[in-house]
């Protein structure tokens, strides 16, 4: 099954298989960013167009964890700035077999410190309730932080091709 939100002009779509209770894939599009999260794969990356809007980059998460523990498990993707700070946080959470559990998707972004410029939160019991909000613009912080990326790639491709 996949669901479909829209976020002003953002779409969210989150593929869940109810037999397995799973949360398998995320994607949220926008006009420039697009992020693909895939439980499957362990996989992440934060796409976008280059400066000239001819091409576009993938950003791959920095780093990813697989937690399982008693009650689920937990897939975490977590994108970094320059100095460490992080700026992008994915998390899938799938529960064991507990019909009272819910599946979570939690996209954070902007995350520097203690403050947090956006958040999104998908929950669902695998049956037919779902819950989902919004807190902040998703889109422009995912944007705002995809231009960071792609400005630092672009001075990085310049520099070696001695621009």
């Amino acid at each position: 099954m996949r669901y479909r939100f829209n976020l002003d002009t953002m779409l969210l779509f989150i593929d869940v298989d109810k037999e397995k209770r799973t949360i398998n894939r995320i994607e949220l599009e926008g006009e420039l960013p697009l992020l693909i999260a895939d439980t499957r794969h362990g996989s992440a990356t934060l796409w976008m167009l280059t400066e000239n809007q001819v091409g576009e980059w993938g950003f791959d998460a920095h780093d990813y964890s697989h937690e399982k523990e008693k009650d689920g498990e937990y897939h975490i993707w977590k994108w970094y700035d320059e100095d460490a700070n992080l700026m992008l946080r994915v998390v899938i959470y799938n529960p064991k077999s507990s019909a009272h559990d819910a599946g979570q998707v939690v996209v954070a972004v902007g995350e520097c410190g203690e403050t947090t410029r956006s958040l999104s939160t998908f929950l669902t019991d695998f049956a037919g309730w779902t819950l989902f909000e919004t807190y902040g613009d998703a889109e422009a912080s995912l944007r705002d932080y995809g231009l960071q990326l792609v400005e630092k790639k672009e001075s990085e491709v310049d520099a070696v091709r001695g621009n």
